[in-house]
């Protein structure tokens, strides 16, 4: 890595604040609320007869679609223009076209991402931390419920990880260390799940580790998408209560799943410490596309 003055390191900072700012809070504070909310509030105004569908598909496992499909445009579009107008960079020579197969390593990463909640999942069966019990509804909702949840999912996990890895991350091995570098971009990646607990804060630091480190060895944003989606698919499948009835014994190890998935427990962390000793181990292995 070439070495740069202070002047074009402080360029590169601010750049990426910016981004950051624009990407999360200009979103969540003014387009979010002042453009999207008051024009799906003005639809179920106007067609009344849409409400209840429109109701439904935006609740969906707490959260909303109409919201998440916001939000992936306006990153979309955020990151497309930057790269273009400030970074002077074409979208082809960018990481959303890597040289390595984008559904390879895509398919790789959401591999890995089911198996270490699937552990974690495992773990809170074993101690008796939650139990399951069928909704009922396995049969007559499985189908829609999957499509769904793979869309909402999928472009969350592609939002977050154009945010952090695809541009802040990548921007910060240009003017420091790259562990350096993966270190701080995780410190945000868990100050931005803050809201939810300390705790839930701490593991999505933990889980910026093994994505930034998954980006520095694959050199493919697709592997951190998957791993991503993977994680957070599975994840709420099991405890959104669309299939099965989550009853939580111990939120301390199980986390407060009865709420939202999103609320994770501290027996998250031993799939995490296993998944980056995995990736870990095997990092010499991304290199034979």
């Amino acid at each position: 890595m070439p070495r740069l003055n202070i002047l074009t390191k402080a360029f590169f900072l601010f750049k990426i604040a910016l981004f950051y700012f624009i990407a999360v809070y200009v979103y969540q504070y003014f387009f979010l609320k002042m453009i999207v909310w008051p024009f799906i509030h003005l639809i179920i105004h106007e067609f009344p007869i849409l409400k209840a569908e429109i109701k439904s598909f935006i609740n969906l496992d707490y959260g909303r679609i109409i919201g998440r499909i916001a939000g992936f445009l306006w990153v979309l579009i955020l990151f497309i223009l930057y790269s273009k107008y400030i970074d002077k960079i074409s979208i082809k020579h960018t990481v959303l076209f890597p040289s390595t197969s984008k559904s390879k390593y895509f398919t790789y990463g959401t591999f890995f991402g089911s198996t270490l909640v699937c552990i974690t999942i495992i773990l809170t069966l074993i101690t008796k931390s939650i139990s399951l019990e069928s909704t009922g509804h396995i049969t007559t909702e499985l189908i829609p419920t999957v499509i769904l949840y793979v869309f909402a999912m999928l472009i969350t996990a592609f939002t977050e990880e154009i945010i952090v890895r695809g541009y802040m991350l990548n921007n910060f091995f240009k003017i420091m260390n790259p562990y350096c570098a993966i270190f701080l971009t995780a410190i945000i990646f868990g100050a931005w799940h803050l809201a939810y607990s300390p705790l839930y804060a701490a593991l999505a630091f933990l889980f910026g580790l093994i994505s930034g480190y998954g980006f520095l060895w694959t050199k493919n944003l697709y592997f951190c998408v998957g791993l991503h989606f993977g994680w957070n698919f599975i994840e709420s499948i099991v405890y959104s209560q669309s299939l099965f009835h989550i009853i939580v014994r111990n939120k301390f190890l199980a986390g407060a799943k009865n709420i939202t998935p999103d609320r994770e427990g501290i027996l998250s962390l031993p799939a995490l410490i296993i998944g980056f000793l995995i990736l870990w181990g095997i990092r010499k292995r991304f290199y034979f596309d």
